[in-house]
């Protein structure tokens, strides 16, 4: 007897589960997206850039910039609270009320309740010792509900230049703190990574390693405030830039020592992001050069709590024509994390903002997706912050968009809901398919 070409009941219902299970899967990335593109910056005159972000657990949160003489003649820091609908809370106010010149690169980190701490490079330092003026560091602590507490130097007392700050917050409260930069002429060789990490009791060098220059820092602090910083080291991997970094524990010792993060050591890697879980869980993205055979991409490596790699090196962009670089990370309370960065010439005009989400193990949720609706001019410089469930937030600086130079603009997702165990969805589908496709044959 010839065979039917009619399909069976069987093959009917793997194919129509399959479909809807590969449509949900689909529809889960990369996040919802909380109202449209919006601006963080009321005033637009001349450049607002550096942009930097925090979120907090229910959603609301802070953004931080330099903006070129809205009170004085130089850069000045920044702030502007937003809610969980990005809507702004309050005007911008001045994060520093006075200085004699340029305020700029600031970071911000959030932690419980709503206390949150603004770093920022300040290029008229003075140092009451010498009666002269650096690069120095400054650091503030504020809260989405109070007076901001006064100003804090970092040193208090004369230091060479320092720059490139770098902040983090533990979760239970603004008072551990880890604060790194960069720090010229003070480790023997050129540059090295210093820090104000908790229980120390003076700002210290974190790198072992000094020959040539340490530079870039990044640093982030889990709910126990242990701390990783992450930093570039020039020449230190056998070929220009490489990526290192330290683990410090809560009460301010090194746990093990300096280590490198990066596998692939041809050409230069550079510009360094950190974020962690609350129990310690890590990943590091930074920029390579050469490594996707097209100028500068975007790779990463996760980390276990105890400083172990977890799986290899992988690379985050998918779009390798021209530069994709600046990247930024940030991790929720489950190990999921988000990835954002520059590329040139991926939408119409110029430079782009691109995420890619992933799942705690490291697998890709779904494919990589831009973020700025705006595409005239250039977008770049993003920061992203994510919340304990996956909520998070993107900043970038636009040129062009406000009518006047550059321009502070955002975007807010929601966790989009996504399944503990992604690659099991689609075979348990197929398998709950074959049994009740099974049990209708046996019974006609």
């Amino acid at each position: 007897m010839r065979p039917s070409k009619r399909p069976t009941a069987l093959v009917l219902s793997i194919a129509v589960v399959t479909i809807l299970a590969v449509s949900v899967f689909a529809l889960m990335v990369p996040g919802d997206l909380v109202g449209s593109e919006f601006q963080v910056n009321s005033y637009t005159s001349g450049n607002q850039i550096s942009p930097s972000v925090a979120l907090n657990a229910s959603g609301d949160f802070v953004v931080v910039w330099s903006s070129y003489r809205q009170d004085w003649g130089a850069y000045c820091v920044y702030a502007q609270v937003l809610d969980s609908l990005g809507q702004k809370v309050g005007s911008a106010f001045p994060v520093y009320n006075w200085s004699s010149d340029n305020q700029i690169d600031p970071d911000v980190a959030m932690g419980g309740g709503g206390n949150y701490t603004v770093v920022y490079q300040t290029t008229r330092d003075y140092q009451p010792g010498n009666g002269t003026y650096n690069n120095g560091i400054r650091q503030k602590f504020l809260s989405l509900s109070s007076w901001p507490l006064p100003d804090m130097p970092i040193p208090y007392e004369d230091s060479p230049d320092e720059y490139d700050p770098a902040v983090a917050l533990r979760s239970e409260g603004f008072l551990q703190s880890a604060t790194v930069w960069t720090e010229a002429d003070s480790d023997g060789s050129g540059e090295g990574i210093f820090g104000r990490l908790p229980w120390r009791s003076s700002d210290s060098s974190v790198n072992t390693y000094t020959v040539g220059n340490q530079h870039s820092p990044s640093v982030a602090m889990d709910s126990y405030g242990n701390s990783i910083v992450v930093w570039c080291s020039d020449g230190q991997d056998g070929d220009s830039g490489g990526i290192f970094g330290q683990r410090i524990l809560a009460d301010g010792n090194a746990s093990g020592p300096e280590f490198s993060i990066n596998s692939c050591v041809s050409g230069s890697q550079t510009q360094p992001s950190v974020a962690s879980d609350p129990s310690g869980n890590f990943v590091v993205v930074w920029s390579s050069y050469g490594q996707d055979w097209s100028d500068w991409g975007v790779y990463g490596q996760r980390f276990s709590m105890d400083g172990m790699k977890l799986g290899s090196e992988f690379r985050v962009n998918s779009y390798t024509s021209g530069s994709q670089y600046q990247p930024s990370v940030a991790m929720s309370s489950t190990g999921e994390f988000v990835v954002v960065w520059t590329s040139v010439g991926q939408d119409a005009s110029g430079s782009a903002v691109i995420g890619q989400r992933y799942f705690s193990d490291g697998t890709a949720l779904g494919s990589e997706f831009r973020i700025n609706s705006y595409e005239m001019g250039d977008q770049s410089l993003p920061c992203v912050s994510l919340n304990g469930i996956g909520d998070f937030a993107v900043v970038w600086q636009s040129q062009g968009q406000d009518g006047d130079g550059w321009g502070i603009y955002g975007q807010l997702y929601n966790r989009a809901p996504i399944p503990e165990f992604p690659s099991l969805v689609i075979p348990i589908a197929m398998s709950v398919a074959v049994l009740v496709a099974l049990r209708k044959e046996r019974g006609s």
